[in-house]
């Protein structure tokens, strides 16, 4: 944000000395250039502290040749979340997670919570993650939180590989996030990140994993989070429009339903009738949740997946809204597809989920909010909702 005010700045005060200096018609034009310049610098202000187009939650990050990117241990970092008016410090642990030190006592059950910002959860205060509130109801019981932002499951199997020696969990839950993670197994980051990726062997259906790309042999051109107009918030509101424009233009040609950079991916995944592209982010999903589950029952580890279905899927005014703007028809979609899908796959191959798609829309109906608008995750009324699901859970299917 620094970076992007001094930029506006140095133009504005050159136009500025430039309209001094330059008299007559110069001066017309130069003085049409300033209010131009003056309309685009109000409108980024505003939208930076109303309207947020960018998120913030890789801030401070760091490359990871393996993992993509870490937050990094014993780190202190100020996060704002204008749109929701949420700001607050977070603090990791020497291991670089958002929890206190990893320290088990002898007689204590060790928990491992794997997952993306639905796990690390910058929204809510640290003692009001759903880790936290576990840790706190169940009796000899150590919850650690190895959340990280925008991780998806490949990442999160991987961060398992690295940490599953040392930490010696006696269970692993593994957060599902049904919005995002399923394009981004594949490796793609709508974002600006460098992250590892998966594909299917097309003969024997085996997950091949694809490594993180060299941040230091990609081209000057690739690297365009350093460039200043990416971190425009009106910039990135521009864009979505066009793409929304796009979206609408695809659909005449029936070439849509795919991932795309800005279109709700409830578009794609919950559609009734999914294109092969999609087909393949499922088949994918499986595969890799076959491949964890394989590697935690090697390790004489228990593990269950836990499927966080977005904002849009519990609720229904949303859904509604996002029909409307993209002139969908609700017959053609099941909004819990992913879901059902999920469970019953895990329920077919002997794995353990918990769906917490049924418990959100129940509290939901209740009138209860369960997410930060803006920001779209459990605020502390969806963690303790989430929190009790888990704990329920855990105690009556696992042993």
């Amino acid at each position: 944000m620094i970076i992007v005010g001094v930029f506006w700045g140095v133009i504005l005060i050159s136009v500025t000395v430039f309209l001094i200096l330059c008299p007559g018609k110069r001066r017309s034009i130069l003085l049409l250039i300033s209010s131009l310049l003056l309309v685009l610098i109000v409108s980024e202000t505003v939208l930076r502290i109303y309207y947020p187009q960018i998120r913030n939650e890789k801030k401070g990050f760091e490359y990871n040749k393996l993992l993509g990117w870490t937050q990094g241990p014993n780190k202190k970092l100020y996060i704002s979340l204008t749109g929701d008016g949420i700001s607050r410090l977070i603090e990791t642990n020497s291991y670089g997670f958002r929890d206190d030190e990893f320290v088990v006592k002898g007689n204590e059950k060790r928990i491992m919570v794997l997952g993306d910002s639905f796990v690390s959860n910058y929204a809510v205060d640290k003692k009001d993650v759903f880790t936290e509130v576990m840790e706190s109801r169940m009796k000899n019981t150590t919850v650690m939180n190895l959340g990280v932002n925008a991780y998806s499951n490949v990442q999160e199997y991987l961060l398992l590989k690295q940490m599953i020696y040392e930490l010696k969990p006696d269970l692993i839950v593994l957060m599902i996030y049904i919005r995002n993670d399923f394009y981004e197994n594949t490796g793609v980051d709508f974002g600006t990140s460098l992250r590892p990726g998966a594909v299917l062997n097309e003969n024997t259906s085996e997950v091949i994993l694809l490594p993180t790309p060299d941040f230091q042999s990609i081209g000057t051109s690739e690297k365009s989070f350093w460039r200043i107009y990416r971190k425009s918030h009106l910039y990135q509101l521009l864009t979505k429009r066009l793409r929304q424009l796009q979206y609408n233009l695809e659909r005449a040609r029936q070439t849509i339903y795919r991932p795309t950079k800005d279109i709700p991916p409830e578009l794609y995944l919950c559609r009734k009738e999914l294109t092969a592209e999609v087909k393949y982010l499922y088949k994918l999903m499986e595969q890799l949740l076959l491949m964890i589950a394989k590697f935690a029952d090697e390790h004489n580890t228990q593990i269950v997946f836990v499927v966080a279905p977005s904002m849009v899927q519990v609720e229904d005014e949303l859904w509604l809204s996002i029909l409307e703007t993209y002139k969908e028809r609700s017959e053609d979609y099941d909004i819990s597809q992913p879901n059902k899908g999920l469970v019953k796959f895990a329920k077919n191959n002997s794995l353990h989920m918990l769906d917490l798609l049924p418990y959100l829309r129940l509290e939901y109906a209740k009138g209860i909010a369960l997410y930060n608008r803006k920001e779209q995750h459990w605020n502390e009324a969806g963690n303790l909702m989430v929190a009790n699901a888990l704990i329920n859970y855990l105690s009556a299917e696992m042993k």
